[in-house]
Protein backbone atom coordinates (compact mmCIF):
# COMPACT_ATOMS: atom_id res chain seq x y z
CA UNK A 1 0.00 0.00 0.00
CA UNK A 2 2.51 2.17 0.83
CA UNK A 3 4.91 1.69 -2.10
CA UNK A 4 1.38 2.37 -4.29
CA UNK A 5 0.95 5.91 -2.71
CA UNK A 6 4.56 6.88 -3.57
CA UNK A 7 3.60 5.95 -7.19
CA UNK A 8 0.45 7.51 -7.26
CA UNK A 9 2.47 10.96 -6.21
CA UNK A 10 4.70 10.69 -8.82
CA UNK A 11 2.63 11.70 -11.94
CA UNK A 12 1.73 14.63 -9.65
CA UNK A 13 4.88 16.30 -10.56
CA UNK A 14 5.27 15.80 -13.78
CA UNK A 15 1.74 18.72 -14.30
CA UNK A 16 4.06 20.68 -12.00
CA UNK A 17 7.33 20.77 -13.72
CA UNK A 18 5.19 21.23 -17.23
CA UNK A 19 3.42 24.32 -15.48
CA UNK A 20 6.57 25.90 -14.54
CA UNK A 21 8.17 26.17 -18.12
CA UNK A 22 5.75 28.63 -19.30
CA UNK A 23 5.67 30.35 -16.26
CA UNK A 24 9.46 30.99 -17.01
CA UNK A 25 8.72 32.03 -20.35
CA UNK A 26 6.12 34.71 -19.00
CA UNK A 27 8.70 36.13 -16.51
CA UNK A 28 11.09 37.09 -19.16
CA UNK A 29 8.60 38.49 -21.57
CA UNK A 30 8.59 42.44 -19.98
CA UNK A 31 11.92 43.07 -19.68
CA UNK A 32 12.19 43.00 -23.49
CA UNK A 33 8.97 45.31 -24.16
CA UNK A 34 10.51 47.66 -21.76
CA UNK A 35 13.24 48.58 -23.96
CA UNK A 36 11.64 50.32 -26.77
CA UNK A 37 10.47 53.33 -25.00
CA UNK A 38 13.77 53.99 -24.01
CA UNK A 39 14.52 54.14 -27.17
CA UNK A 40 11.56 56.41 -28.51
CA UNK A 41 13.17 58.34 -25.82
CA UNK A 42 16.77 58.43 -26.75
CA UNK A 43 15.62 59.81 -30.30
CA UNK A 44 13.66 63.03 -29.13
CA UNK A 45 16.45 63.87 -26.54
CA UNK A 46 18.91 64.02 -30.17
CA UNK A 47 16.32 65.80 -31.59
CA UNK A 48 16.35 68.98 -28.83
CA UNK A 49 20.02 68.54 -29.10
CA UNK A 50 20.07 69.23 -32.75
CA UNK A 51 17.68 72.01 -32.45
CA UNK A 52 19.93 73.79 -29.59
CA UNK A 53 23.09 73.56 -31.00
CA UNK A 54 21.40 74.63 -34.46
CA UNK A 55 19.99 77.79 -32.46
CA UNK A 56 23.40 78.25 -30.37
CA UNK A 57 25.28 78.10 -34.08
CA UNK A 58 22.95 80.91 -35.59
CA UNK A 59 23.66 82.92 -32.86
CA UNK A 60 27.05 82.37 -33.13
CA UNK A 61 27.23 83.04 -36.61
CA UNK A 62 25.56 86.02 -36.60
CA UNK A 63 27.71 87.80 -34.06
CA UNK A 64 30.48 86.88 -35.79
CA UNK A 65 29.15 88.51 -38.81
CA UNK A 66 28.73 92.01 -37.03
CA UNK A 67 31.39 91.95 -35.39
CA UNK A 68 33.43 91.48 -38.80
CA UNK A 69 30.78 94.59 -40.26
CA UNK A 70 30.69 96.83 -37.54
CA UNK A 71 33.25 96.34 -35.08
CA UNK A 72 33.36 94.58 -31.18
CA UNK A 73 32.61 97.47 -29.75
CA UNK A 74 29.92 98.86 -31.96
CA UNK A 75 27.95 95.41 -31.80
CA UNK A 76 25.13 95.04 -28.75
CA UNK A 77 23.68 92.07 -27.83
CA UNK A 78 20.22 93.46 -29.16
CA UNK A 79 21.66 94.18 -32.74
CA UNK A 80 22.70 90.32 -32.88
CA UNK A 81 19.22 89.29 -31.53
CA UNK A 82 17.75 91.17 -33.93
CA UNK A 83 19.71 90.25 -36.72
CA UNK A 84 19.19 86.18 -35.53
CA UNK A 85 15.94 86.56 -35.04
CA UNK A 86 15.34 85.54 -31.58
CA UNK A 87 15.07 86.81 -28.01
CA UNK A 88 17.93 88.24 -25.61
CA UNK A 89 17.11 85.08 -23.00
CA UNK A 90 17.73 83.02 -25.74
CA UNK A 91 21.22 84.84 -26.25
CA UNK A 92 21.62 84.26 -22.89
CA UNK A 93 20.84 80.93 -22.66
CA UNK A 94 23.47 79.89 -24.92
CA UNK A 95 26.21 82.58 -24.02
CA UNK A 96 26.43 84.20 -20.89
CA UNK A 97 27.94 87.47 -22.57
CA UNK A 98 29.40 88.73 -25.62
CA UNK A 99 33.00 88.66 -24.90
CA UNK A 100 31.48 84.29 -24.52
CA UNK A 101 30.94 84.82 -28.18
CA UNK A 102 34.68 85.41 -28.53
CA UNK A 103 35.39 82.68 -26.27
CA UNK A 104 33.38 80.25 -28.52
CA UNK A 105 36.10 81.26 -31.11
CA UNK A 106 39.38 79.13 -29.47
CA UNK A 107 36.82 75.88 -28.73
CA UNK A 108 36.11 76.33 -33.21
CA UNK A 109 40.24 76.65 -33.60
CA UNK A 110 40.85 73.67 -30.89
CA UNK A 111 38.73 71.56 -33.35
CA UNK A 112 40.34 72.73 -36.64
CA UNK A 113 43.62 72.20 -35.27
CA UNK A 114 42.41 68.85 -34.12
CA UNK A 115 41.37 68.16 -38.28
CA UNK A 116 44.45 69.74 -39.25
CA UNK A 117 46.58 67.73 -37.56
CA UNK A 118 44.62 64.35 -38.23
CA UNK A 119 45.10 65.70 -42.15
CA UNK A 120 48.86 65.23 -41.62
CA UNK A 121 49.72 61.77 -40.42
CA UNK A 122 52.42 59.70 -41.50
CA UNK A 123 54.64 63.20 -41.69
CA UNK A 124 58.25 62.49 -40.03
CA UNK A 125 59.92 65.51 -40.00
CA UNK A 126 58.77 66.92 -36.47
CA UNK A 127 60.54 69.87 -36.49
CA UNK A 128 58.66 71.33 -40.40
CA UNK A 129 55.35 70.07 -38.14
CA UNK A 130 56.41 72.27 -35.72
CA UNK A 131 57.65 75.36 -37.83
CA UNK A 132 54.13 74.10 -40.30
CA UNK A 133 52.20 74.32 -37.37
CA UNK A 134 53.21 77.48 -36.22
CA UNK A 135 52.29 78.84 -39.39
CA UNK A 136 49.26 77.74 -39.70
CA UNK A 137 48.71 79.15 -36.03
CA UNK A 138 49.36 83.08 -37.76
CA UNK A 139 47.53 82.42 -40.30
CA UNK A 140 44.30 80.76 -39.04
CA UNK A 141 44.23 83.82 -35.44
CA UNK A 142 44.78 86.78 -37.81
CA UNK A 143 43.13 86.11 -41.13
CA UNK A 144 41.19 83.32 -41.83
CA UNK A 145 39.24 81.41 -39.30
CA UNK A 146 39.70 82.83 -35.58
CA UNK A 147 39.58 86.51 -35.68
CA UNK A 148 39.43 87.53 -39.37
CA UNK A 149 40.57 90.71 -38.34
CA UNK A 150 42.69 92.92 -36.49
CA UNK A 151 39.41 94.20 -34.75
CA UNK A 152 38.68 90.63 -33.39
CA UNK A 153 42.65 90.46 -32.27
CA UNK A 154 42.14 93.53 -30.38
CA UNK A 155 39.82 92.15 -28.12
CA UNK A 156 41.24 88.81 -28.03
CA UNK A 157 45.00 89.52 -26.90
CA UNK A 158 44.04 90.92 -24.10
CA UNK A 159 45.15 90.05 -20.18
CA UNK A 160 41.47 89.55 -19.44
CA UNK A 161 41.28 86.86 -21.83
CA UNK A 162 42.44 83.54 -19.37
CA UNK A 163 41.75 81.08 -22.33
CA UNK A 164 45.21 81.58 -23.03
CA UNK A 165 46.09 80.37 -19.26
CA UNK A 166 44.11 77.14 -20.03
CA UNK A 167 45.68 74.17 -20.04
CA UNK A 168 45.09 71.28 -21.94
CA UNK A 169 43.58 72.68 -24.65
CA UNK A 170 43.68 70.52 -28.12
CA UNK A 171 46.06 73.31 -29.15
CA UNK A 172 48.78 72.95 -26.68
CA UNK A 173 48.45 69.13 -26.52
CA UNK A 174 48.73 69.02 -30.27
CA UNK A 175 51.58 70.72 -30.85
CA UNK A 176 53.29 68.83 -27.43
CA UNK A 177 52.58 65.36 -29.43
CA UNK A 178 54.69 66.67 -32.32
CA UNK A 179 57.43 67.95 -30.07
CA UNK A 180 56.88 64.54 -28.01
CA UNK A 181 57.32 62.69 -31.25
CA UNK A 182 60.47 64.72 -32.15
CA UNK A 183 62.56 64.27 -28.63
CA UNK A 184 61.62 60.57 -28.93
CA UNK A 185 63.31 60.55 -32.99
CA UNK A 186 66.33 62.52 -31.43
CA UNK A 187 65.08 65.54 -34.01
CA UNK A 188 64.23 68.28 -31.25
CA UNK A 189 66.51 69.14 -27.98
CA UNK A 190 65.88 67.98 -24.63
CA UNK A 191 66.56 71.32 -23.36
CA UNK A 192 62.50 71.80 -22.27
CA UNK A 193 60.34 68.98 -21.83
CA UNK A 194 57.21 69.10 -24.35
CA UNK A 195 55.00 71.31 -22.10
CA UNK A 196 57.95 73.66 -21.90
CA UNK A 197 58.54 73.97 -25.47
CA UNK A 198 55.07 74.80 -25.87
CA UNK A 199 54.32 77.82 -23.54
CA UNK A 200 57.49 78.98 -24.88
CA UNK A 201 56.86 78.60 -28.57
CA UNK A 202 53.34 79.90 -27.73
CA UNK A 203 54.75 83.05 -25.72
CA UNK A 204 56.51 83.65 -28.83
CA UNK A 205 53.54 83.51 -31.54
CA UNK A 206 51.13 85.23 -28.88
CA UNK A 207 54.01 88.17 -28.90
CA UNK A 208 53.93 88.41 -32.80
CA UNK A 209 50.03 88.67 -32.65
CA UNK A 210 50.09 91.25 -30.07
CA UNK A 211 53.13 93.71 -31.58
CA UNK A 212 50.62 93.48 -35.50
CA UNK A 213 47.75 94.69 -33.27
CA UNK A 214 49.86 97.14 -31.13
CA UNK A 215 50.63 98.53 -34.68
CA UNK A 216 47.27 98.58 -36.05
CA UNK A 217 48.13 95.51 -38.35
CA UNK A 218 50.52 98.00 -40.43
CA UNK A 219 52.19 95.19 -42.03
CA UNK A 220 51.72 91.34 -43.46
CA UNK A 221 52.17 89.24 -39.83
CA UNK A 222 52.36 86.17 -41.85
CA UNK A 223 55.67 87.01 -43.88
CA UNK A 224 56.98 88.77 -40.32
CA UNK A 225 56.00 85.95 -39.05
CA UNK A 226 58.28 83.47 -41.21
CA UNK A 227 61.60 84.74 -39.65
CA UNK A 228 60.36 84.33 -36.15
CA UNK A 229 59.03 81.22 -36.95
CA UNK A 230 62.42 79.76 -38.95
CA UNK A 231 64.67 80.99 -35.56
CA UNK A 232 62.08 78.82 -33.21
CA UNK A 233 62.87 76.11 -35.69
CA UNK A 234 66.22 76.42 -35.63
CA UNK A 235 66.10 76.46 -32.04
CA UNK A 236 64.12 73.05 -31.70
CA UNK A 237 66.34 71.23 -33.25
CA UNK A 238 68.58 68.85 -31.53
Amino acid sequence: MAGAAKTARKPAAGPRAKQSAPAAVKKAAPPAAKKAPKKACSRTLTSRQLKARASRDRIFDTAIQLIRKNGYDQTGVIDICRKAGVSTGAFYHYFESKQAILNELYVRADRFFESYIASRKGKKDCVAEAKAYMAIYIHFVTLEGLSNGLDMCRNLYTPKNQLFAKEGRSMQTLLERIIRKGQLSREISRRFSPREWVNFLFSVLRGIIFDWVLRAGSYDIEEYAKFHIECLGNYLKA
